[in-house]
């Protein structure tokens, strides 16, 4: 159903989500980069929940993909928790950025690489309060793999959008599951989506998941120089992996 976007109130649903986003990313960088001596289980707890909660809400838009006619209240439902999956239908982001099917899918695939700016103001803001704080870039780390670790399953799910198609009755084509007016062709729109999604894919989930696999595997070798200055600061980097648990 087609809305024409007119006055303050067409952008203002954006305009609120994206202020408490901020506001989230920004509260999150602090919370998560307190001393590991003044961090109490239940504010770990609580952001662990937090974390369990938005991709437990990930997970159940993968649903959405998938070819079943859904019916009231589901459907409603579903569309409400699409903007955990970057869904700026929900929020009138077609207001902002054109209803152009390009433009859209290149505004969410910015997301994710949109919160290093956040994070990088926050702790600048967090270095002026507190001067004697040196490790600036391993909490700039732990803060962002803290976020894409939580967002992992939208970012993926987003890039891989313009590969999720249904078939056309009698064999007569294919389109998007997300923007059925978009042929699965490979040729023209289809091509663009297809070829930012797979540039956004390199630019963070797989970049992520190997700066993961390798912090695992150096962990060993780590935590055995833990009196280390080098070690110590990147322990704090990979705080987002190892620190959630205790022995």
């Amino acid at each position: 159903e087609c809305m024409l976007c007119e006055g303050g109130g067409s952008v203002a649903p954006f305009i609120i989500v994206g202020l408490l986003g901020v506001s989230a990313v920004a509260a999150l960088t602090i919370s998560v980069n307190r001393s590991a001596l003044m961090q109490t289980d239940a504010s770990m707890m609580l952001i662990i929940i937090v974390g369990l909660m938005i991709t437990s809400l990930q997970v159940v838009n993968i649903y959405i993909q998938m070819e079943i006619q859904w019916f009231d209240p589901l459907t409603s439902v579903f569309e409400a928790m699409s903007i955990v999956s970057f869904d700026l239908k929900v929020v009138k982001g077609g207001c902002i950025f054109g209803s152009g099917v390009v433009s859209n899918f290149i505004a969410r695939q910015c997301i994710g690489p949109g919160c290093l700016p956040i994070i990088w103001l926050a702790l600048q803001g967090r270095r002026m309060k507190l001067p004697h704080s040196t490790m600036v870039g391993p909490m700039f780390l732990n803060a962002m793999g803290t976020i894409y670790q939580g967002l992992f399953i939208a970012m993926v799910l987003s890039a891989f959008g313009p590969l999720v198609c249904y078939n056309h009755p009698e064999d007569s084509g294919s389109s998007m599951v997300s923007r059925p007016e978009i042929l699965c062709s490979f040729e023209g729109d289809h091509m663009f989506l297809v070829v930012a999604g797979v540039i956004s894919l390199c630019i963070v989930p797989i970049p992520f998941l190997a700066l993961t696999g390798v912090a695992i595997h150096q962990y060993p070798q780590k935590i055995s120089q833990i009196n280390s200055k080098t070690s110590v600061g990147w322990l704090h980097a990979f705080r987002f992996v190892f620190f959630r648990f205790k022995p």
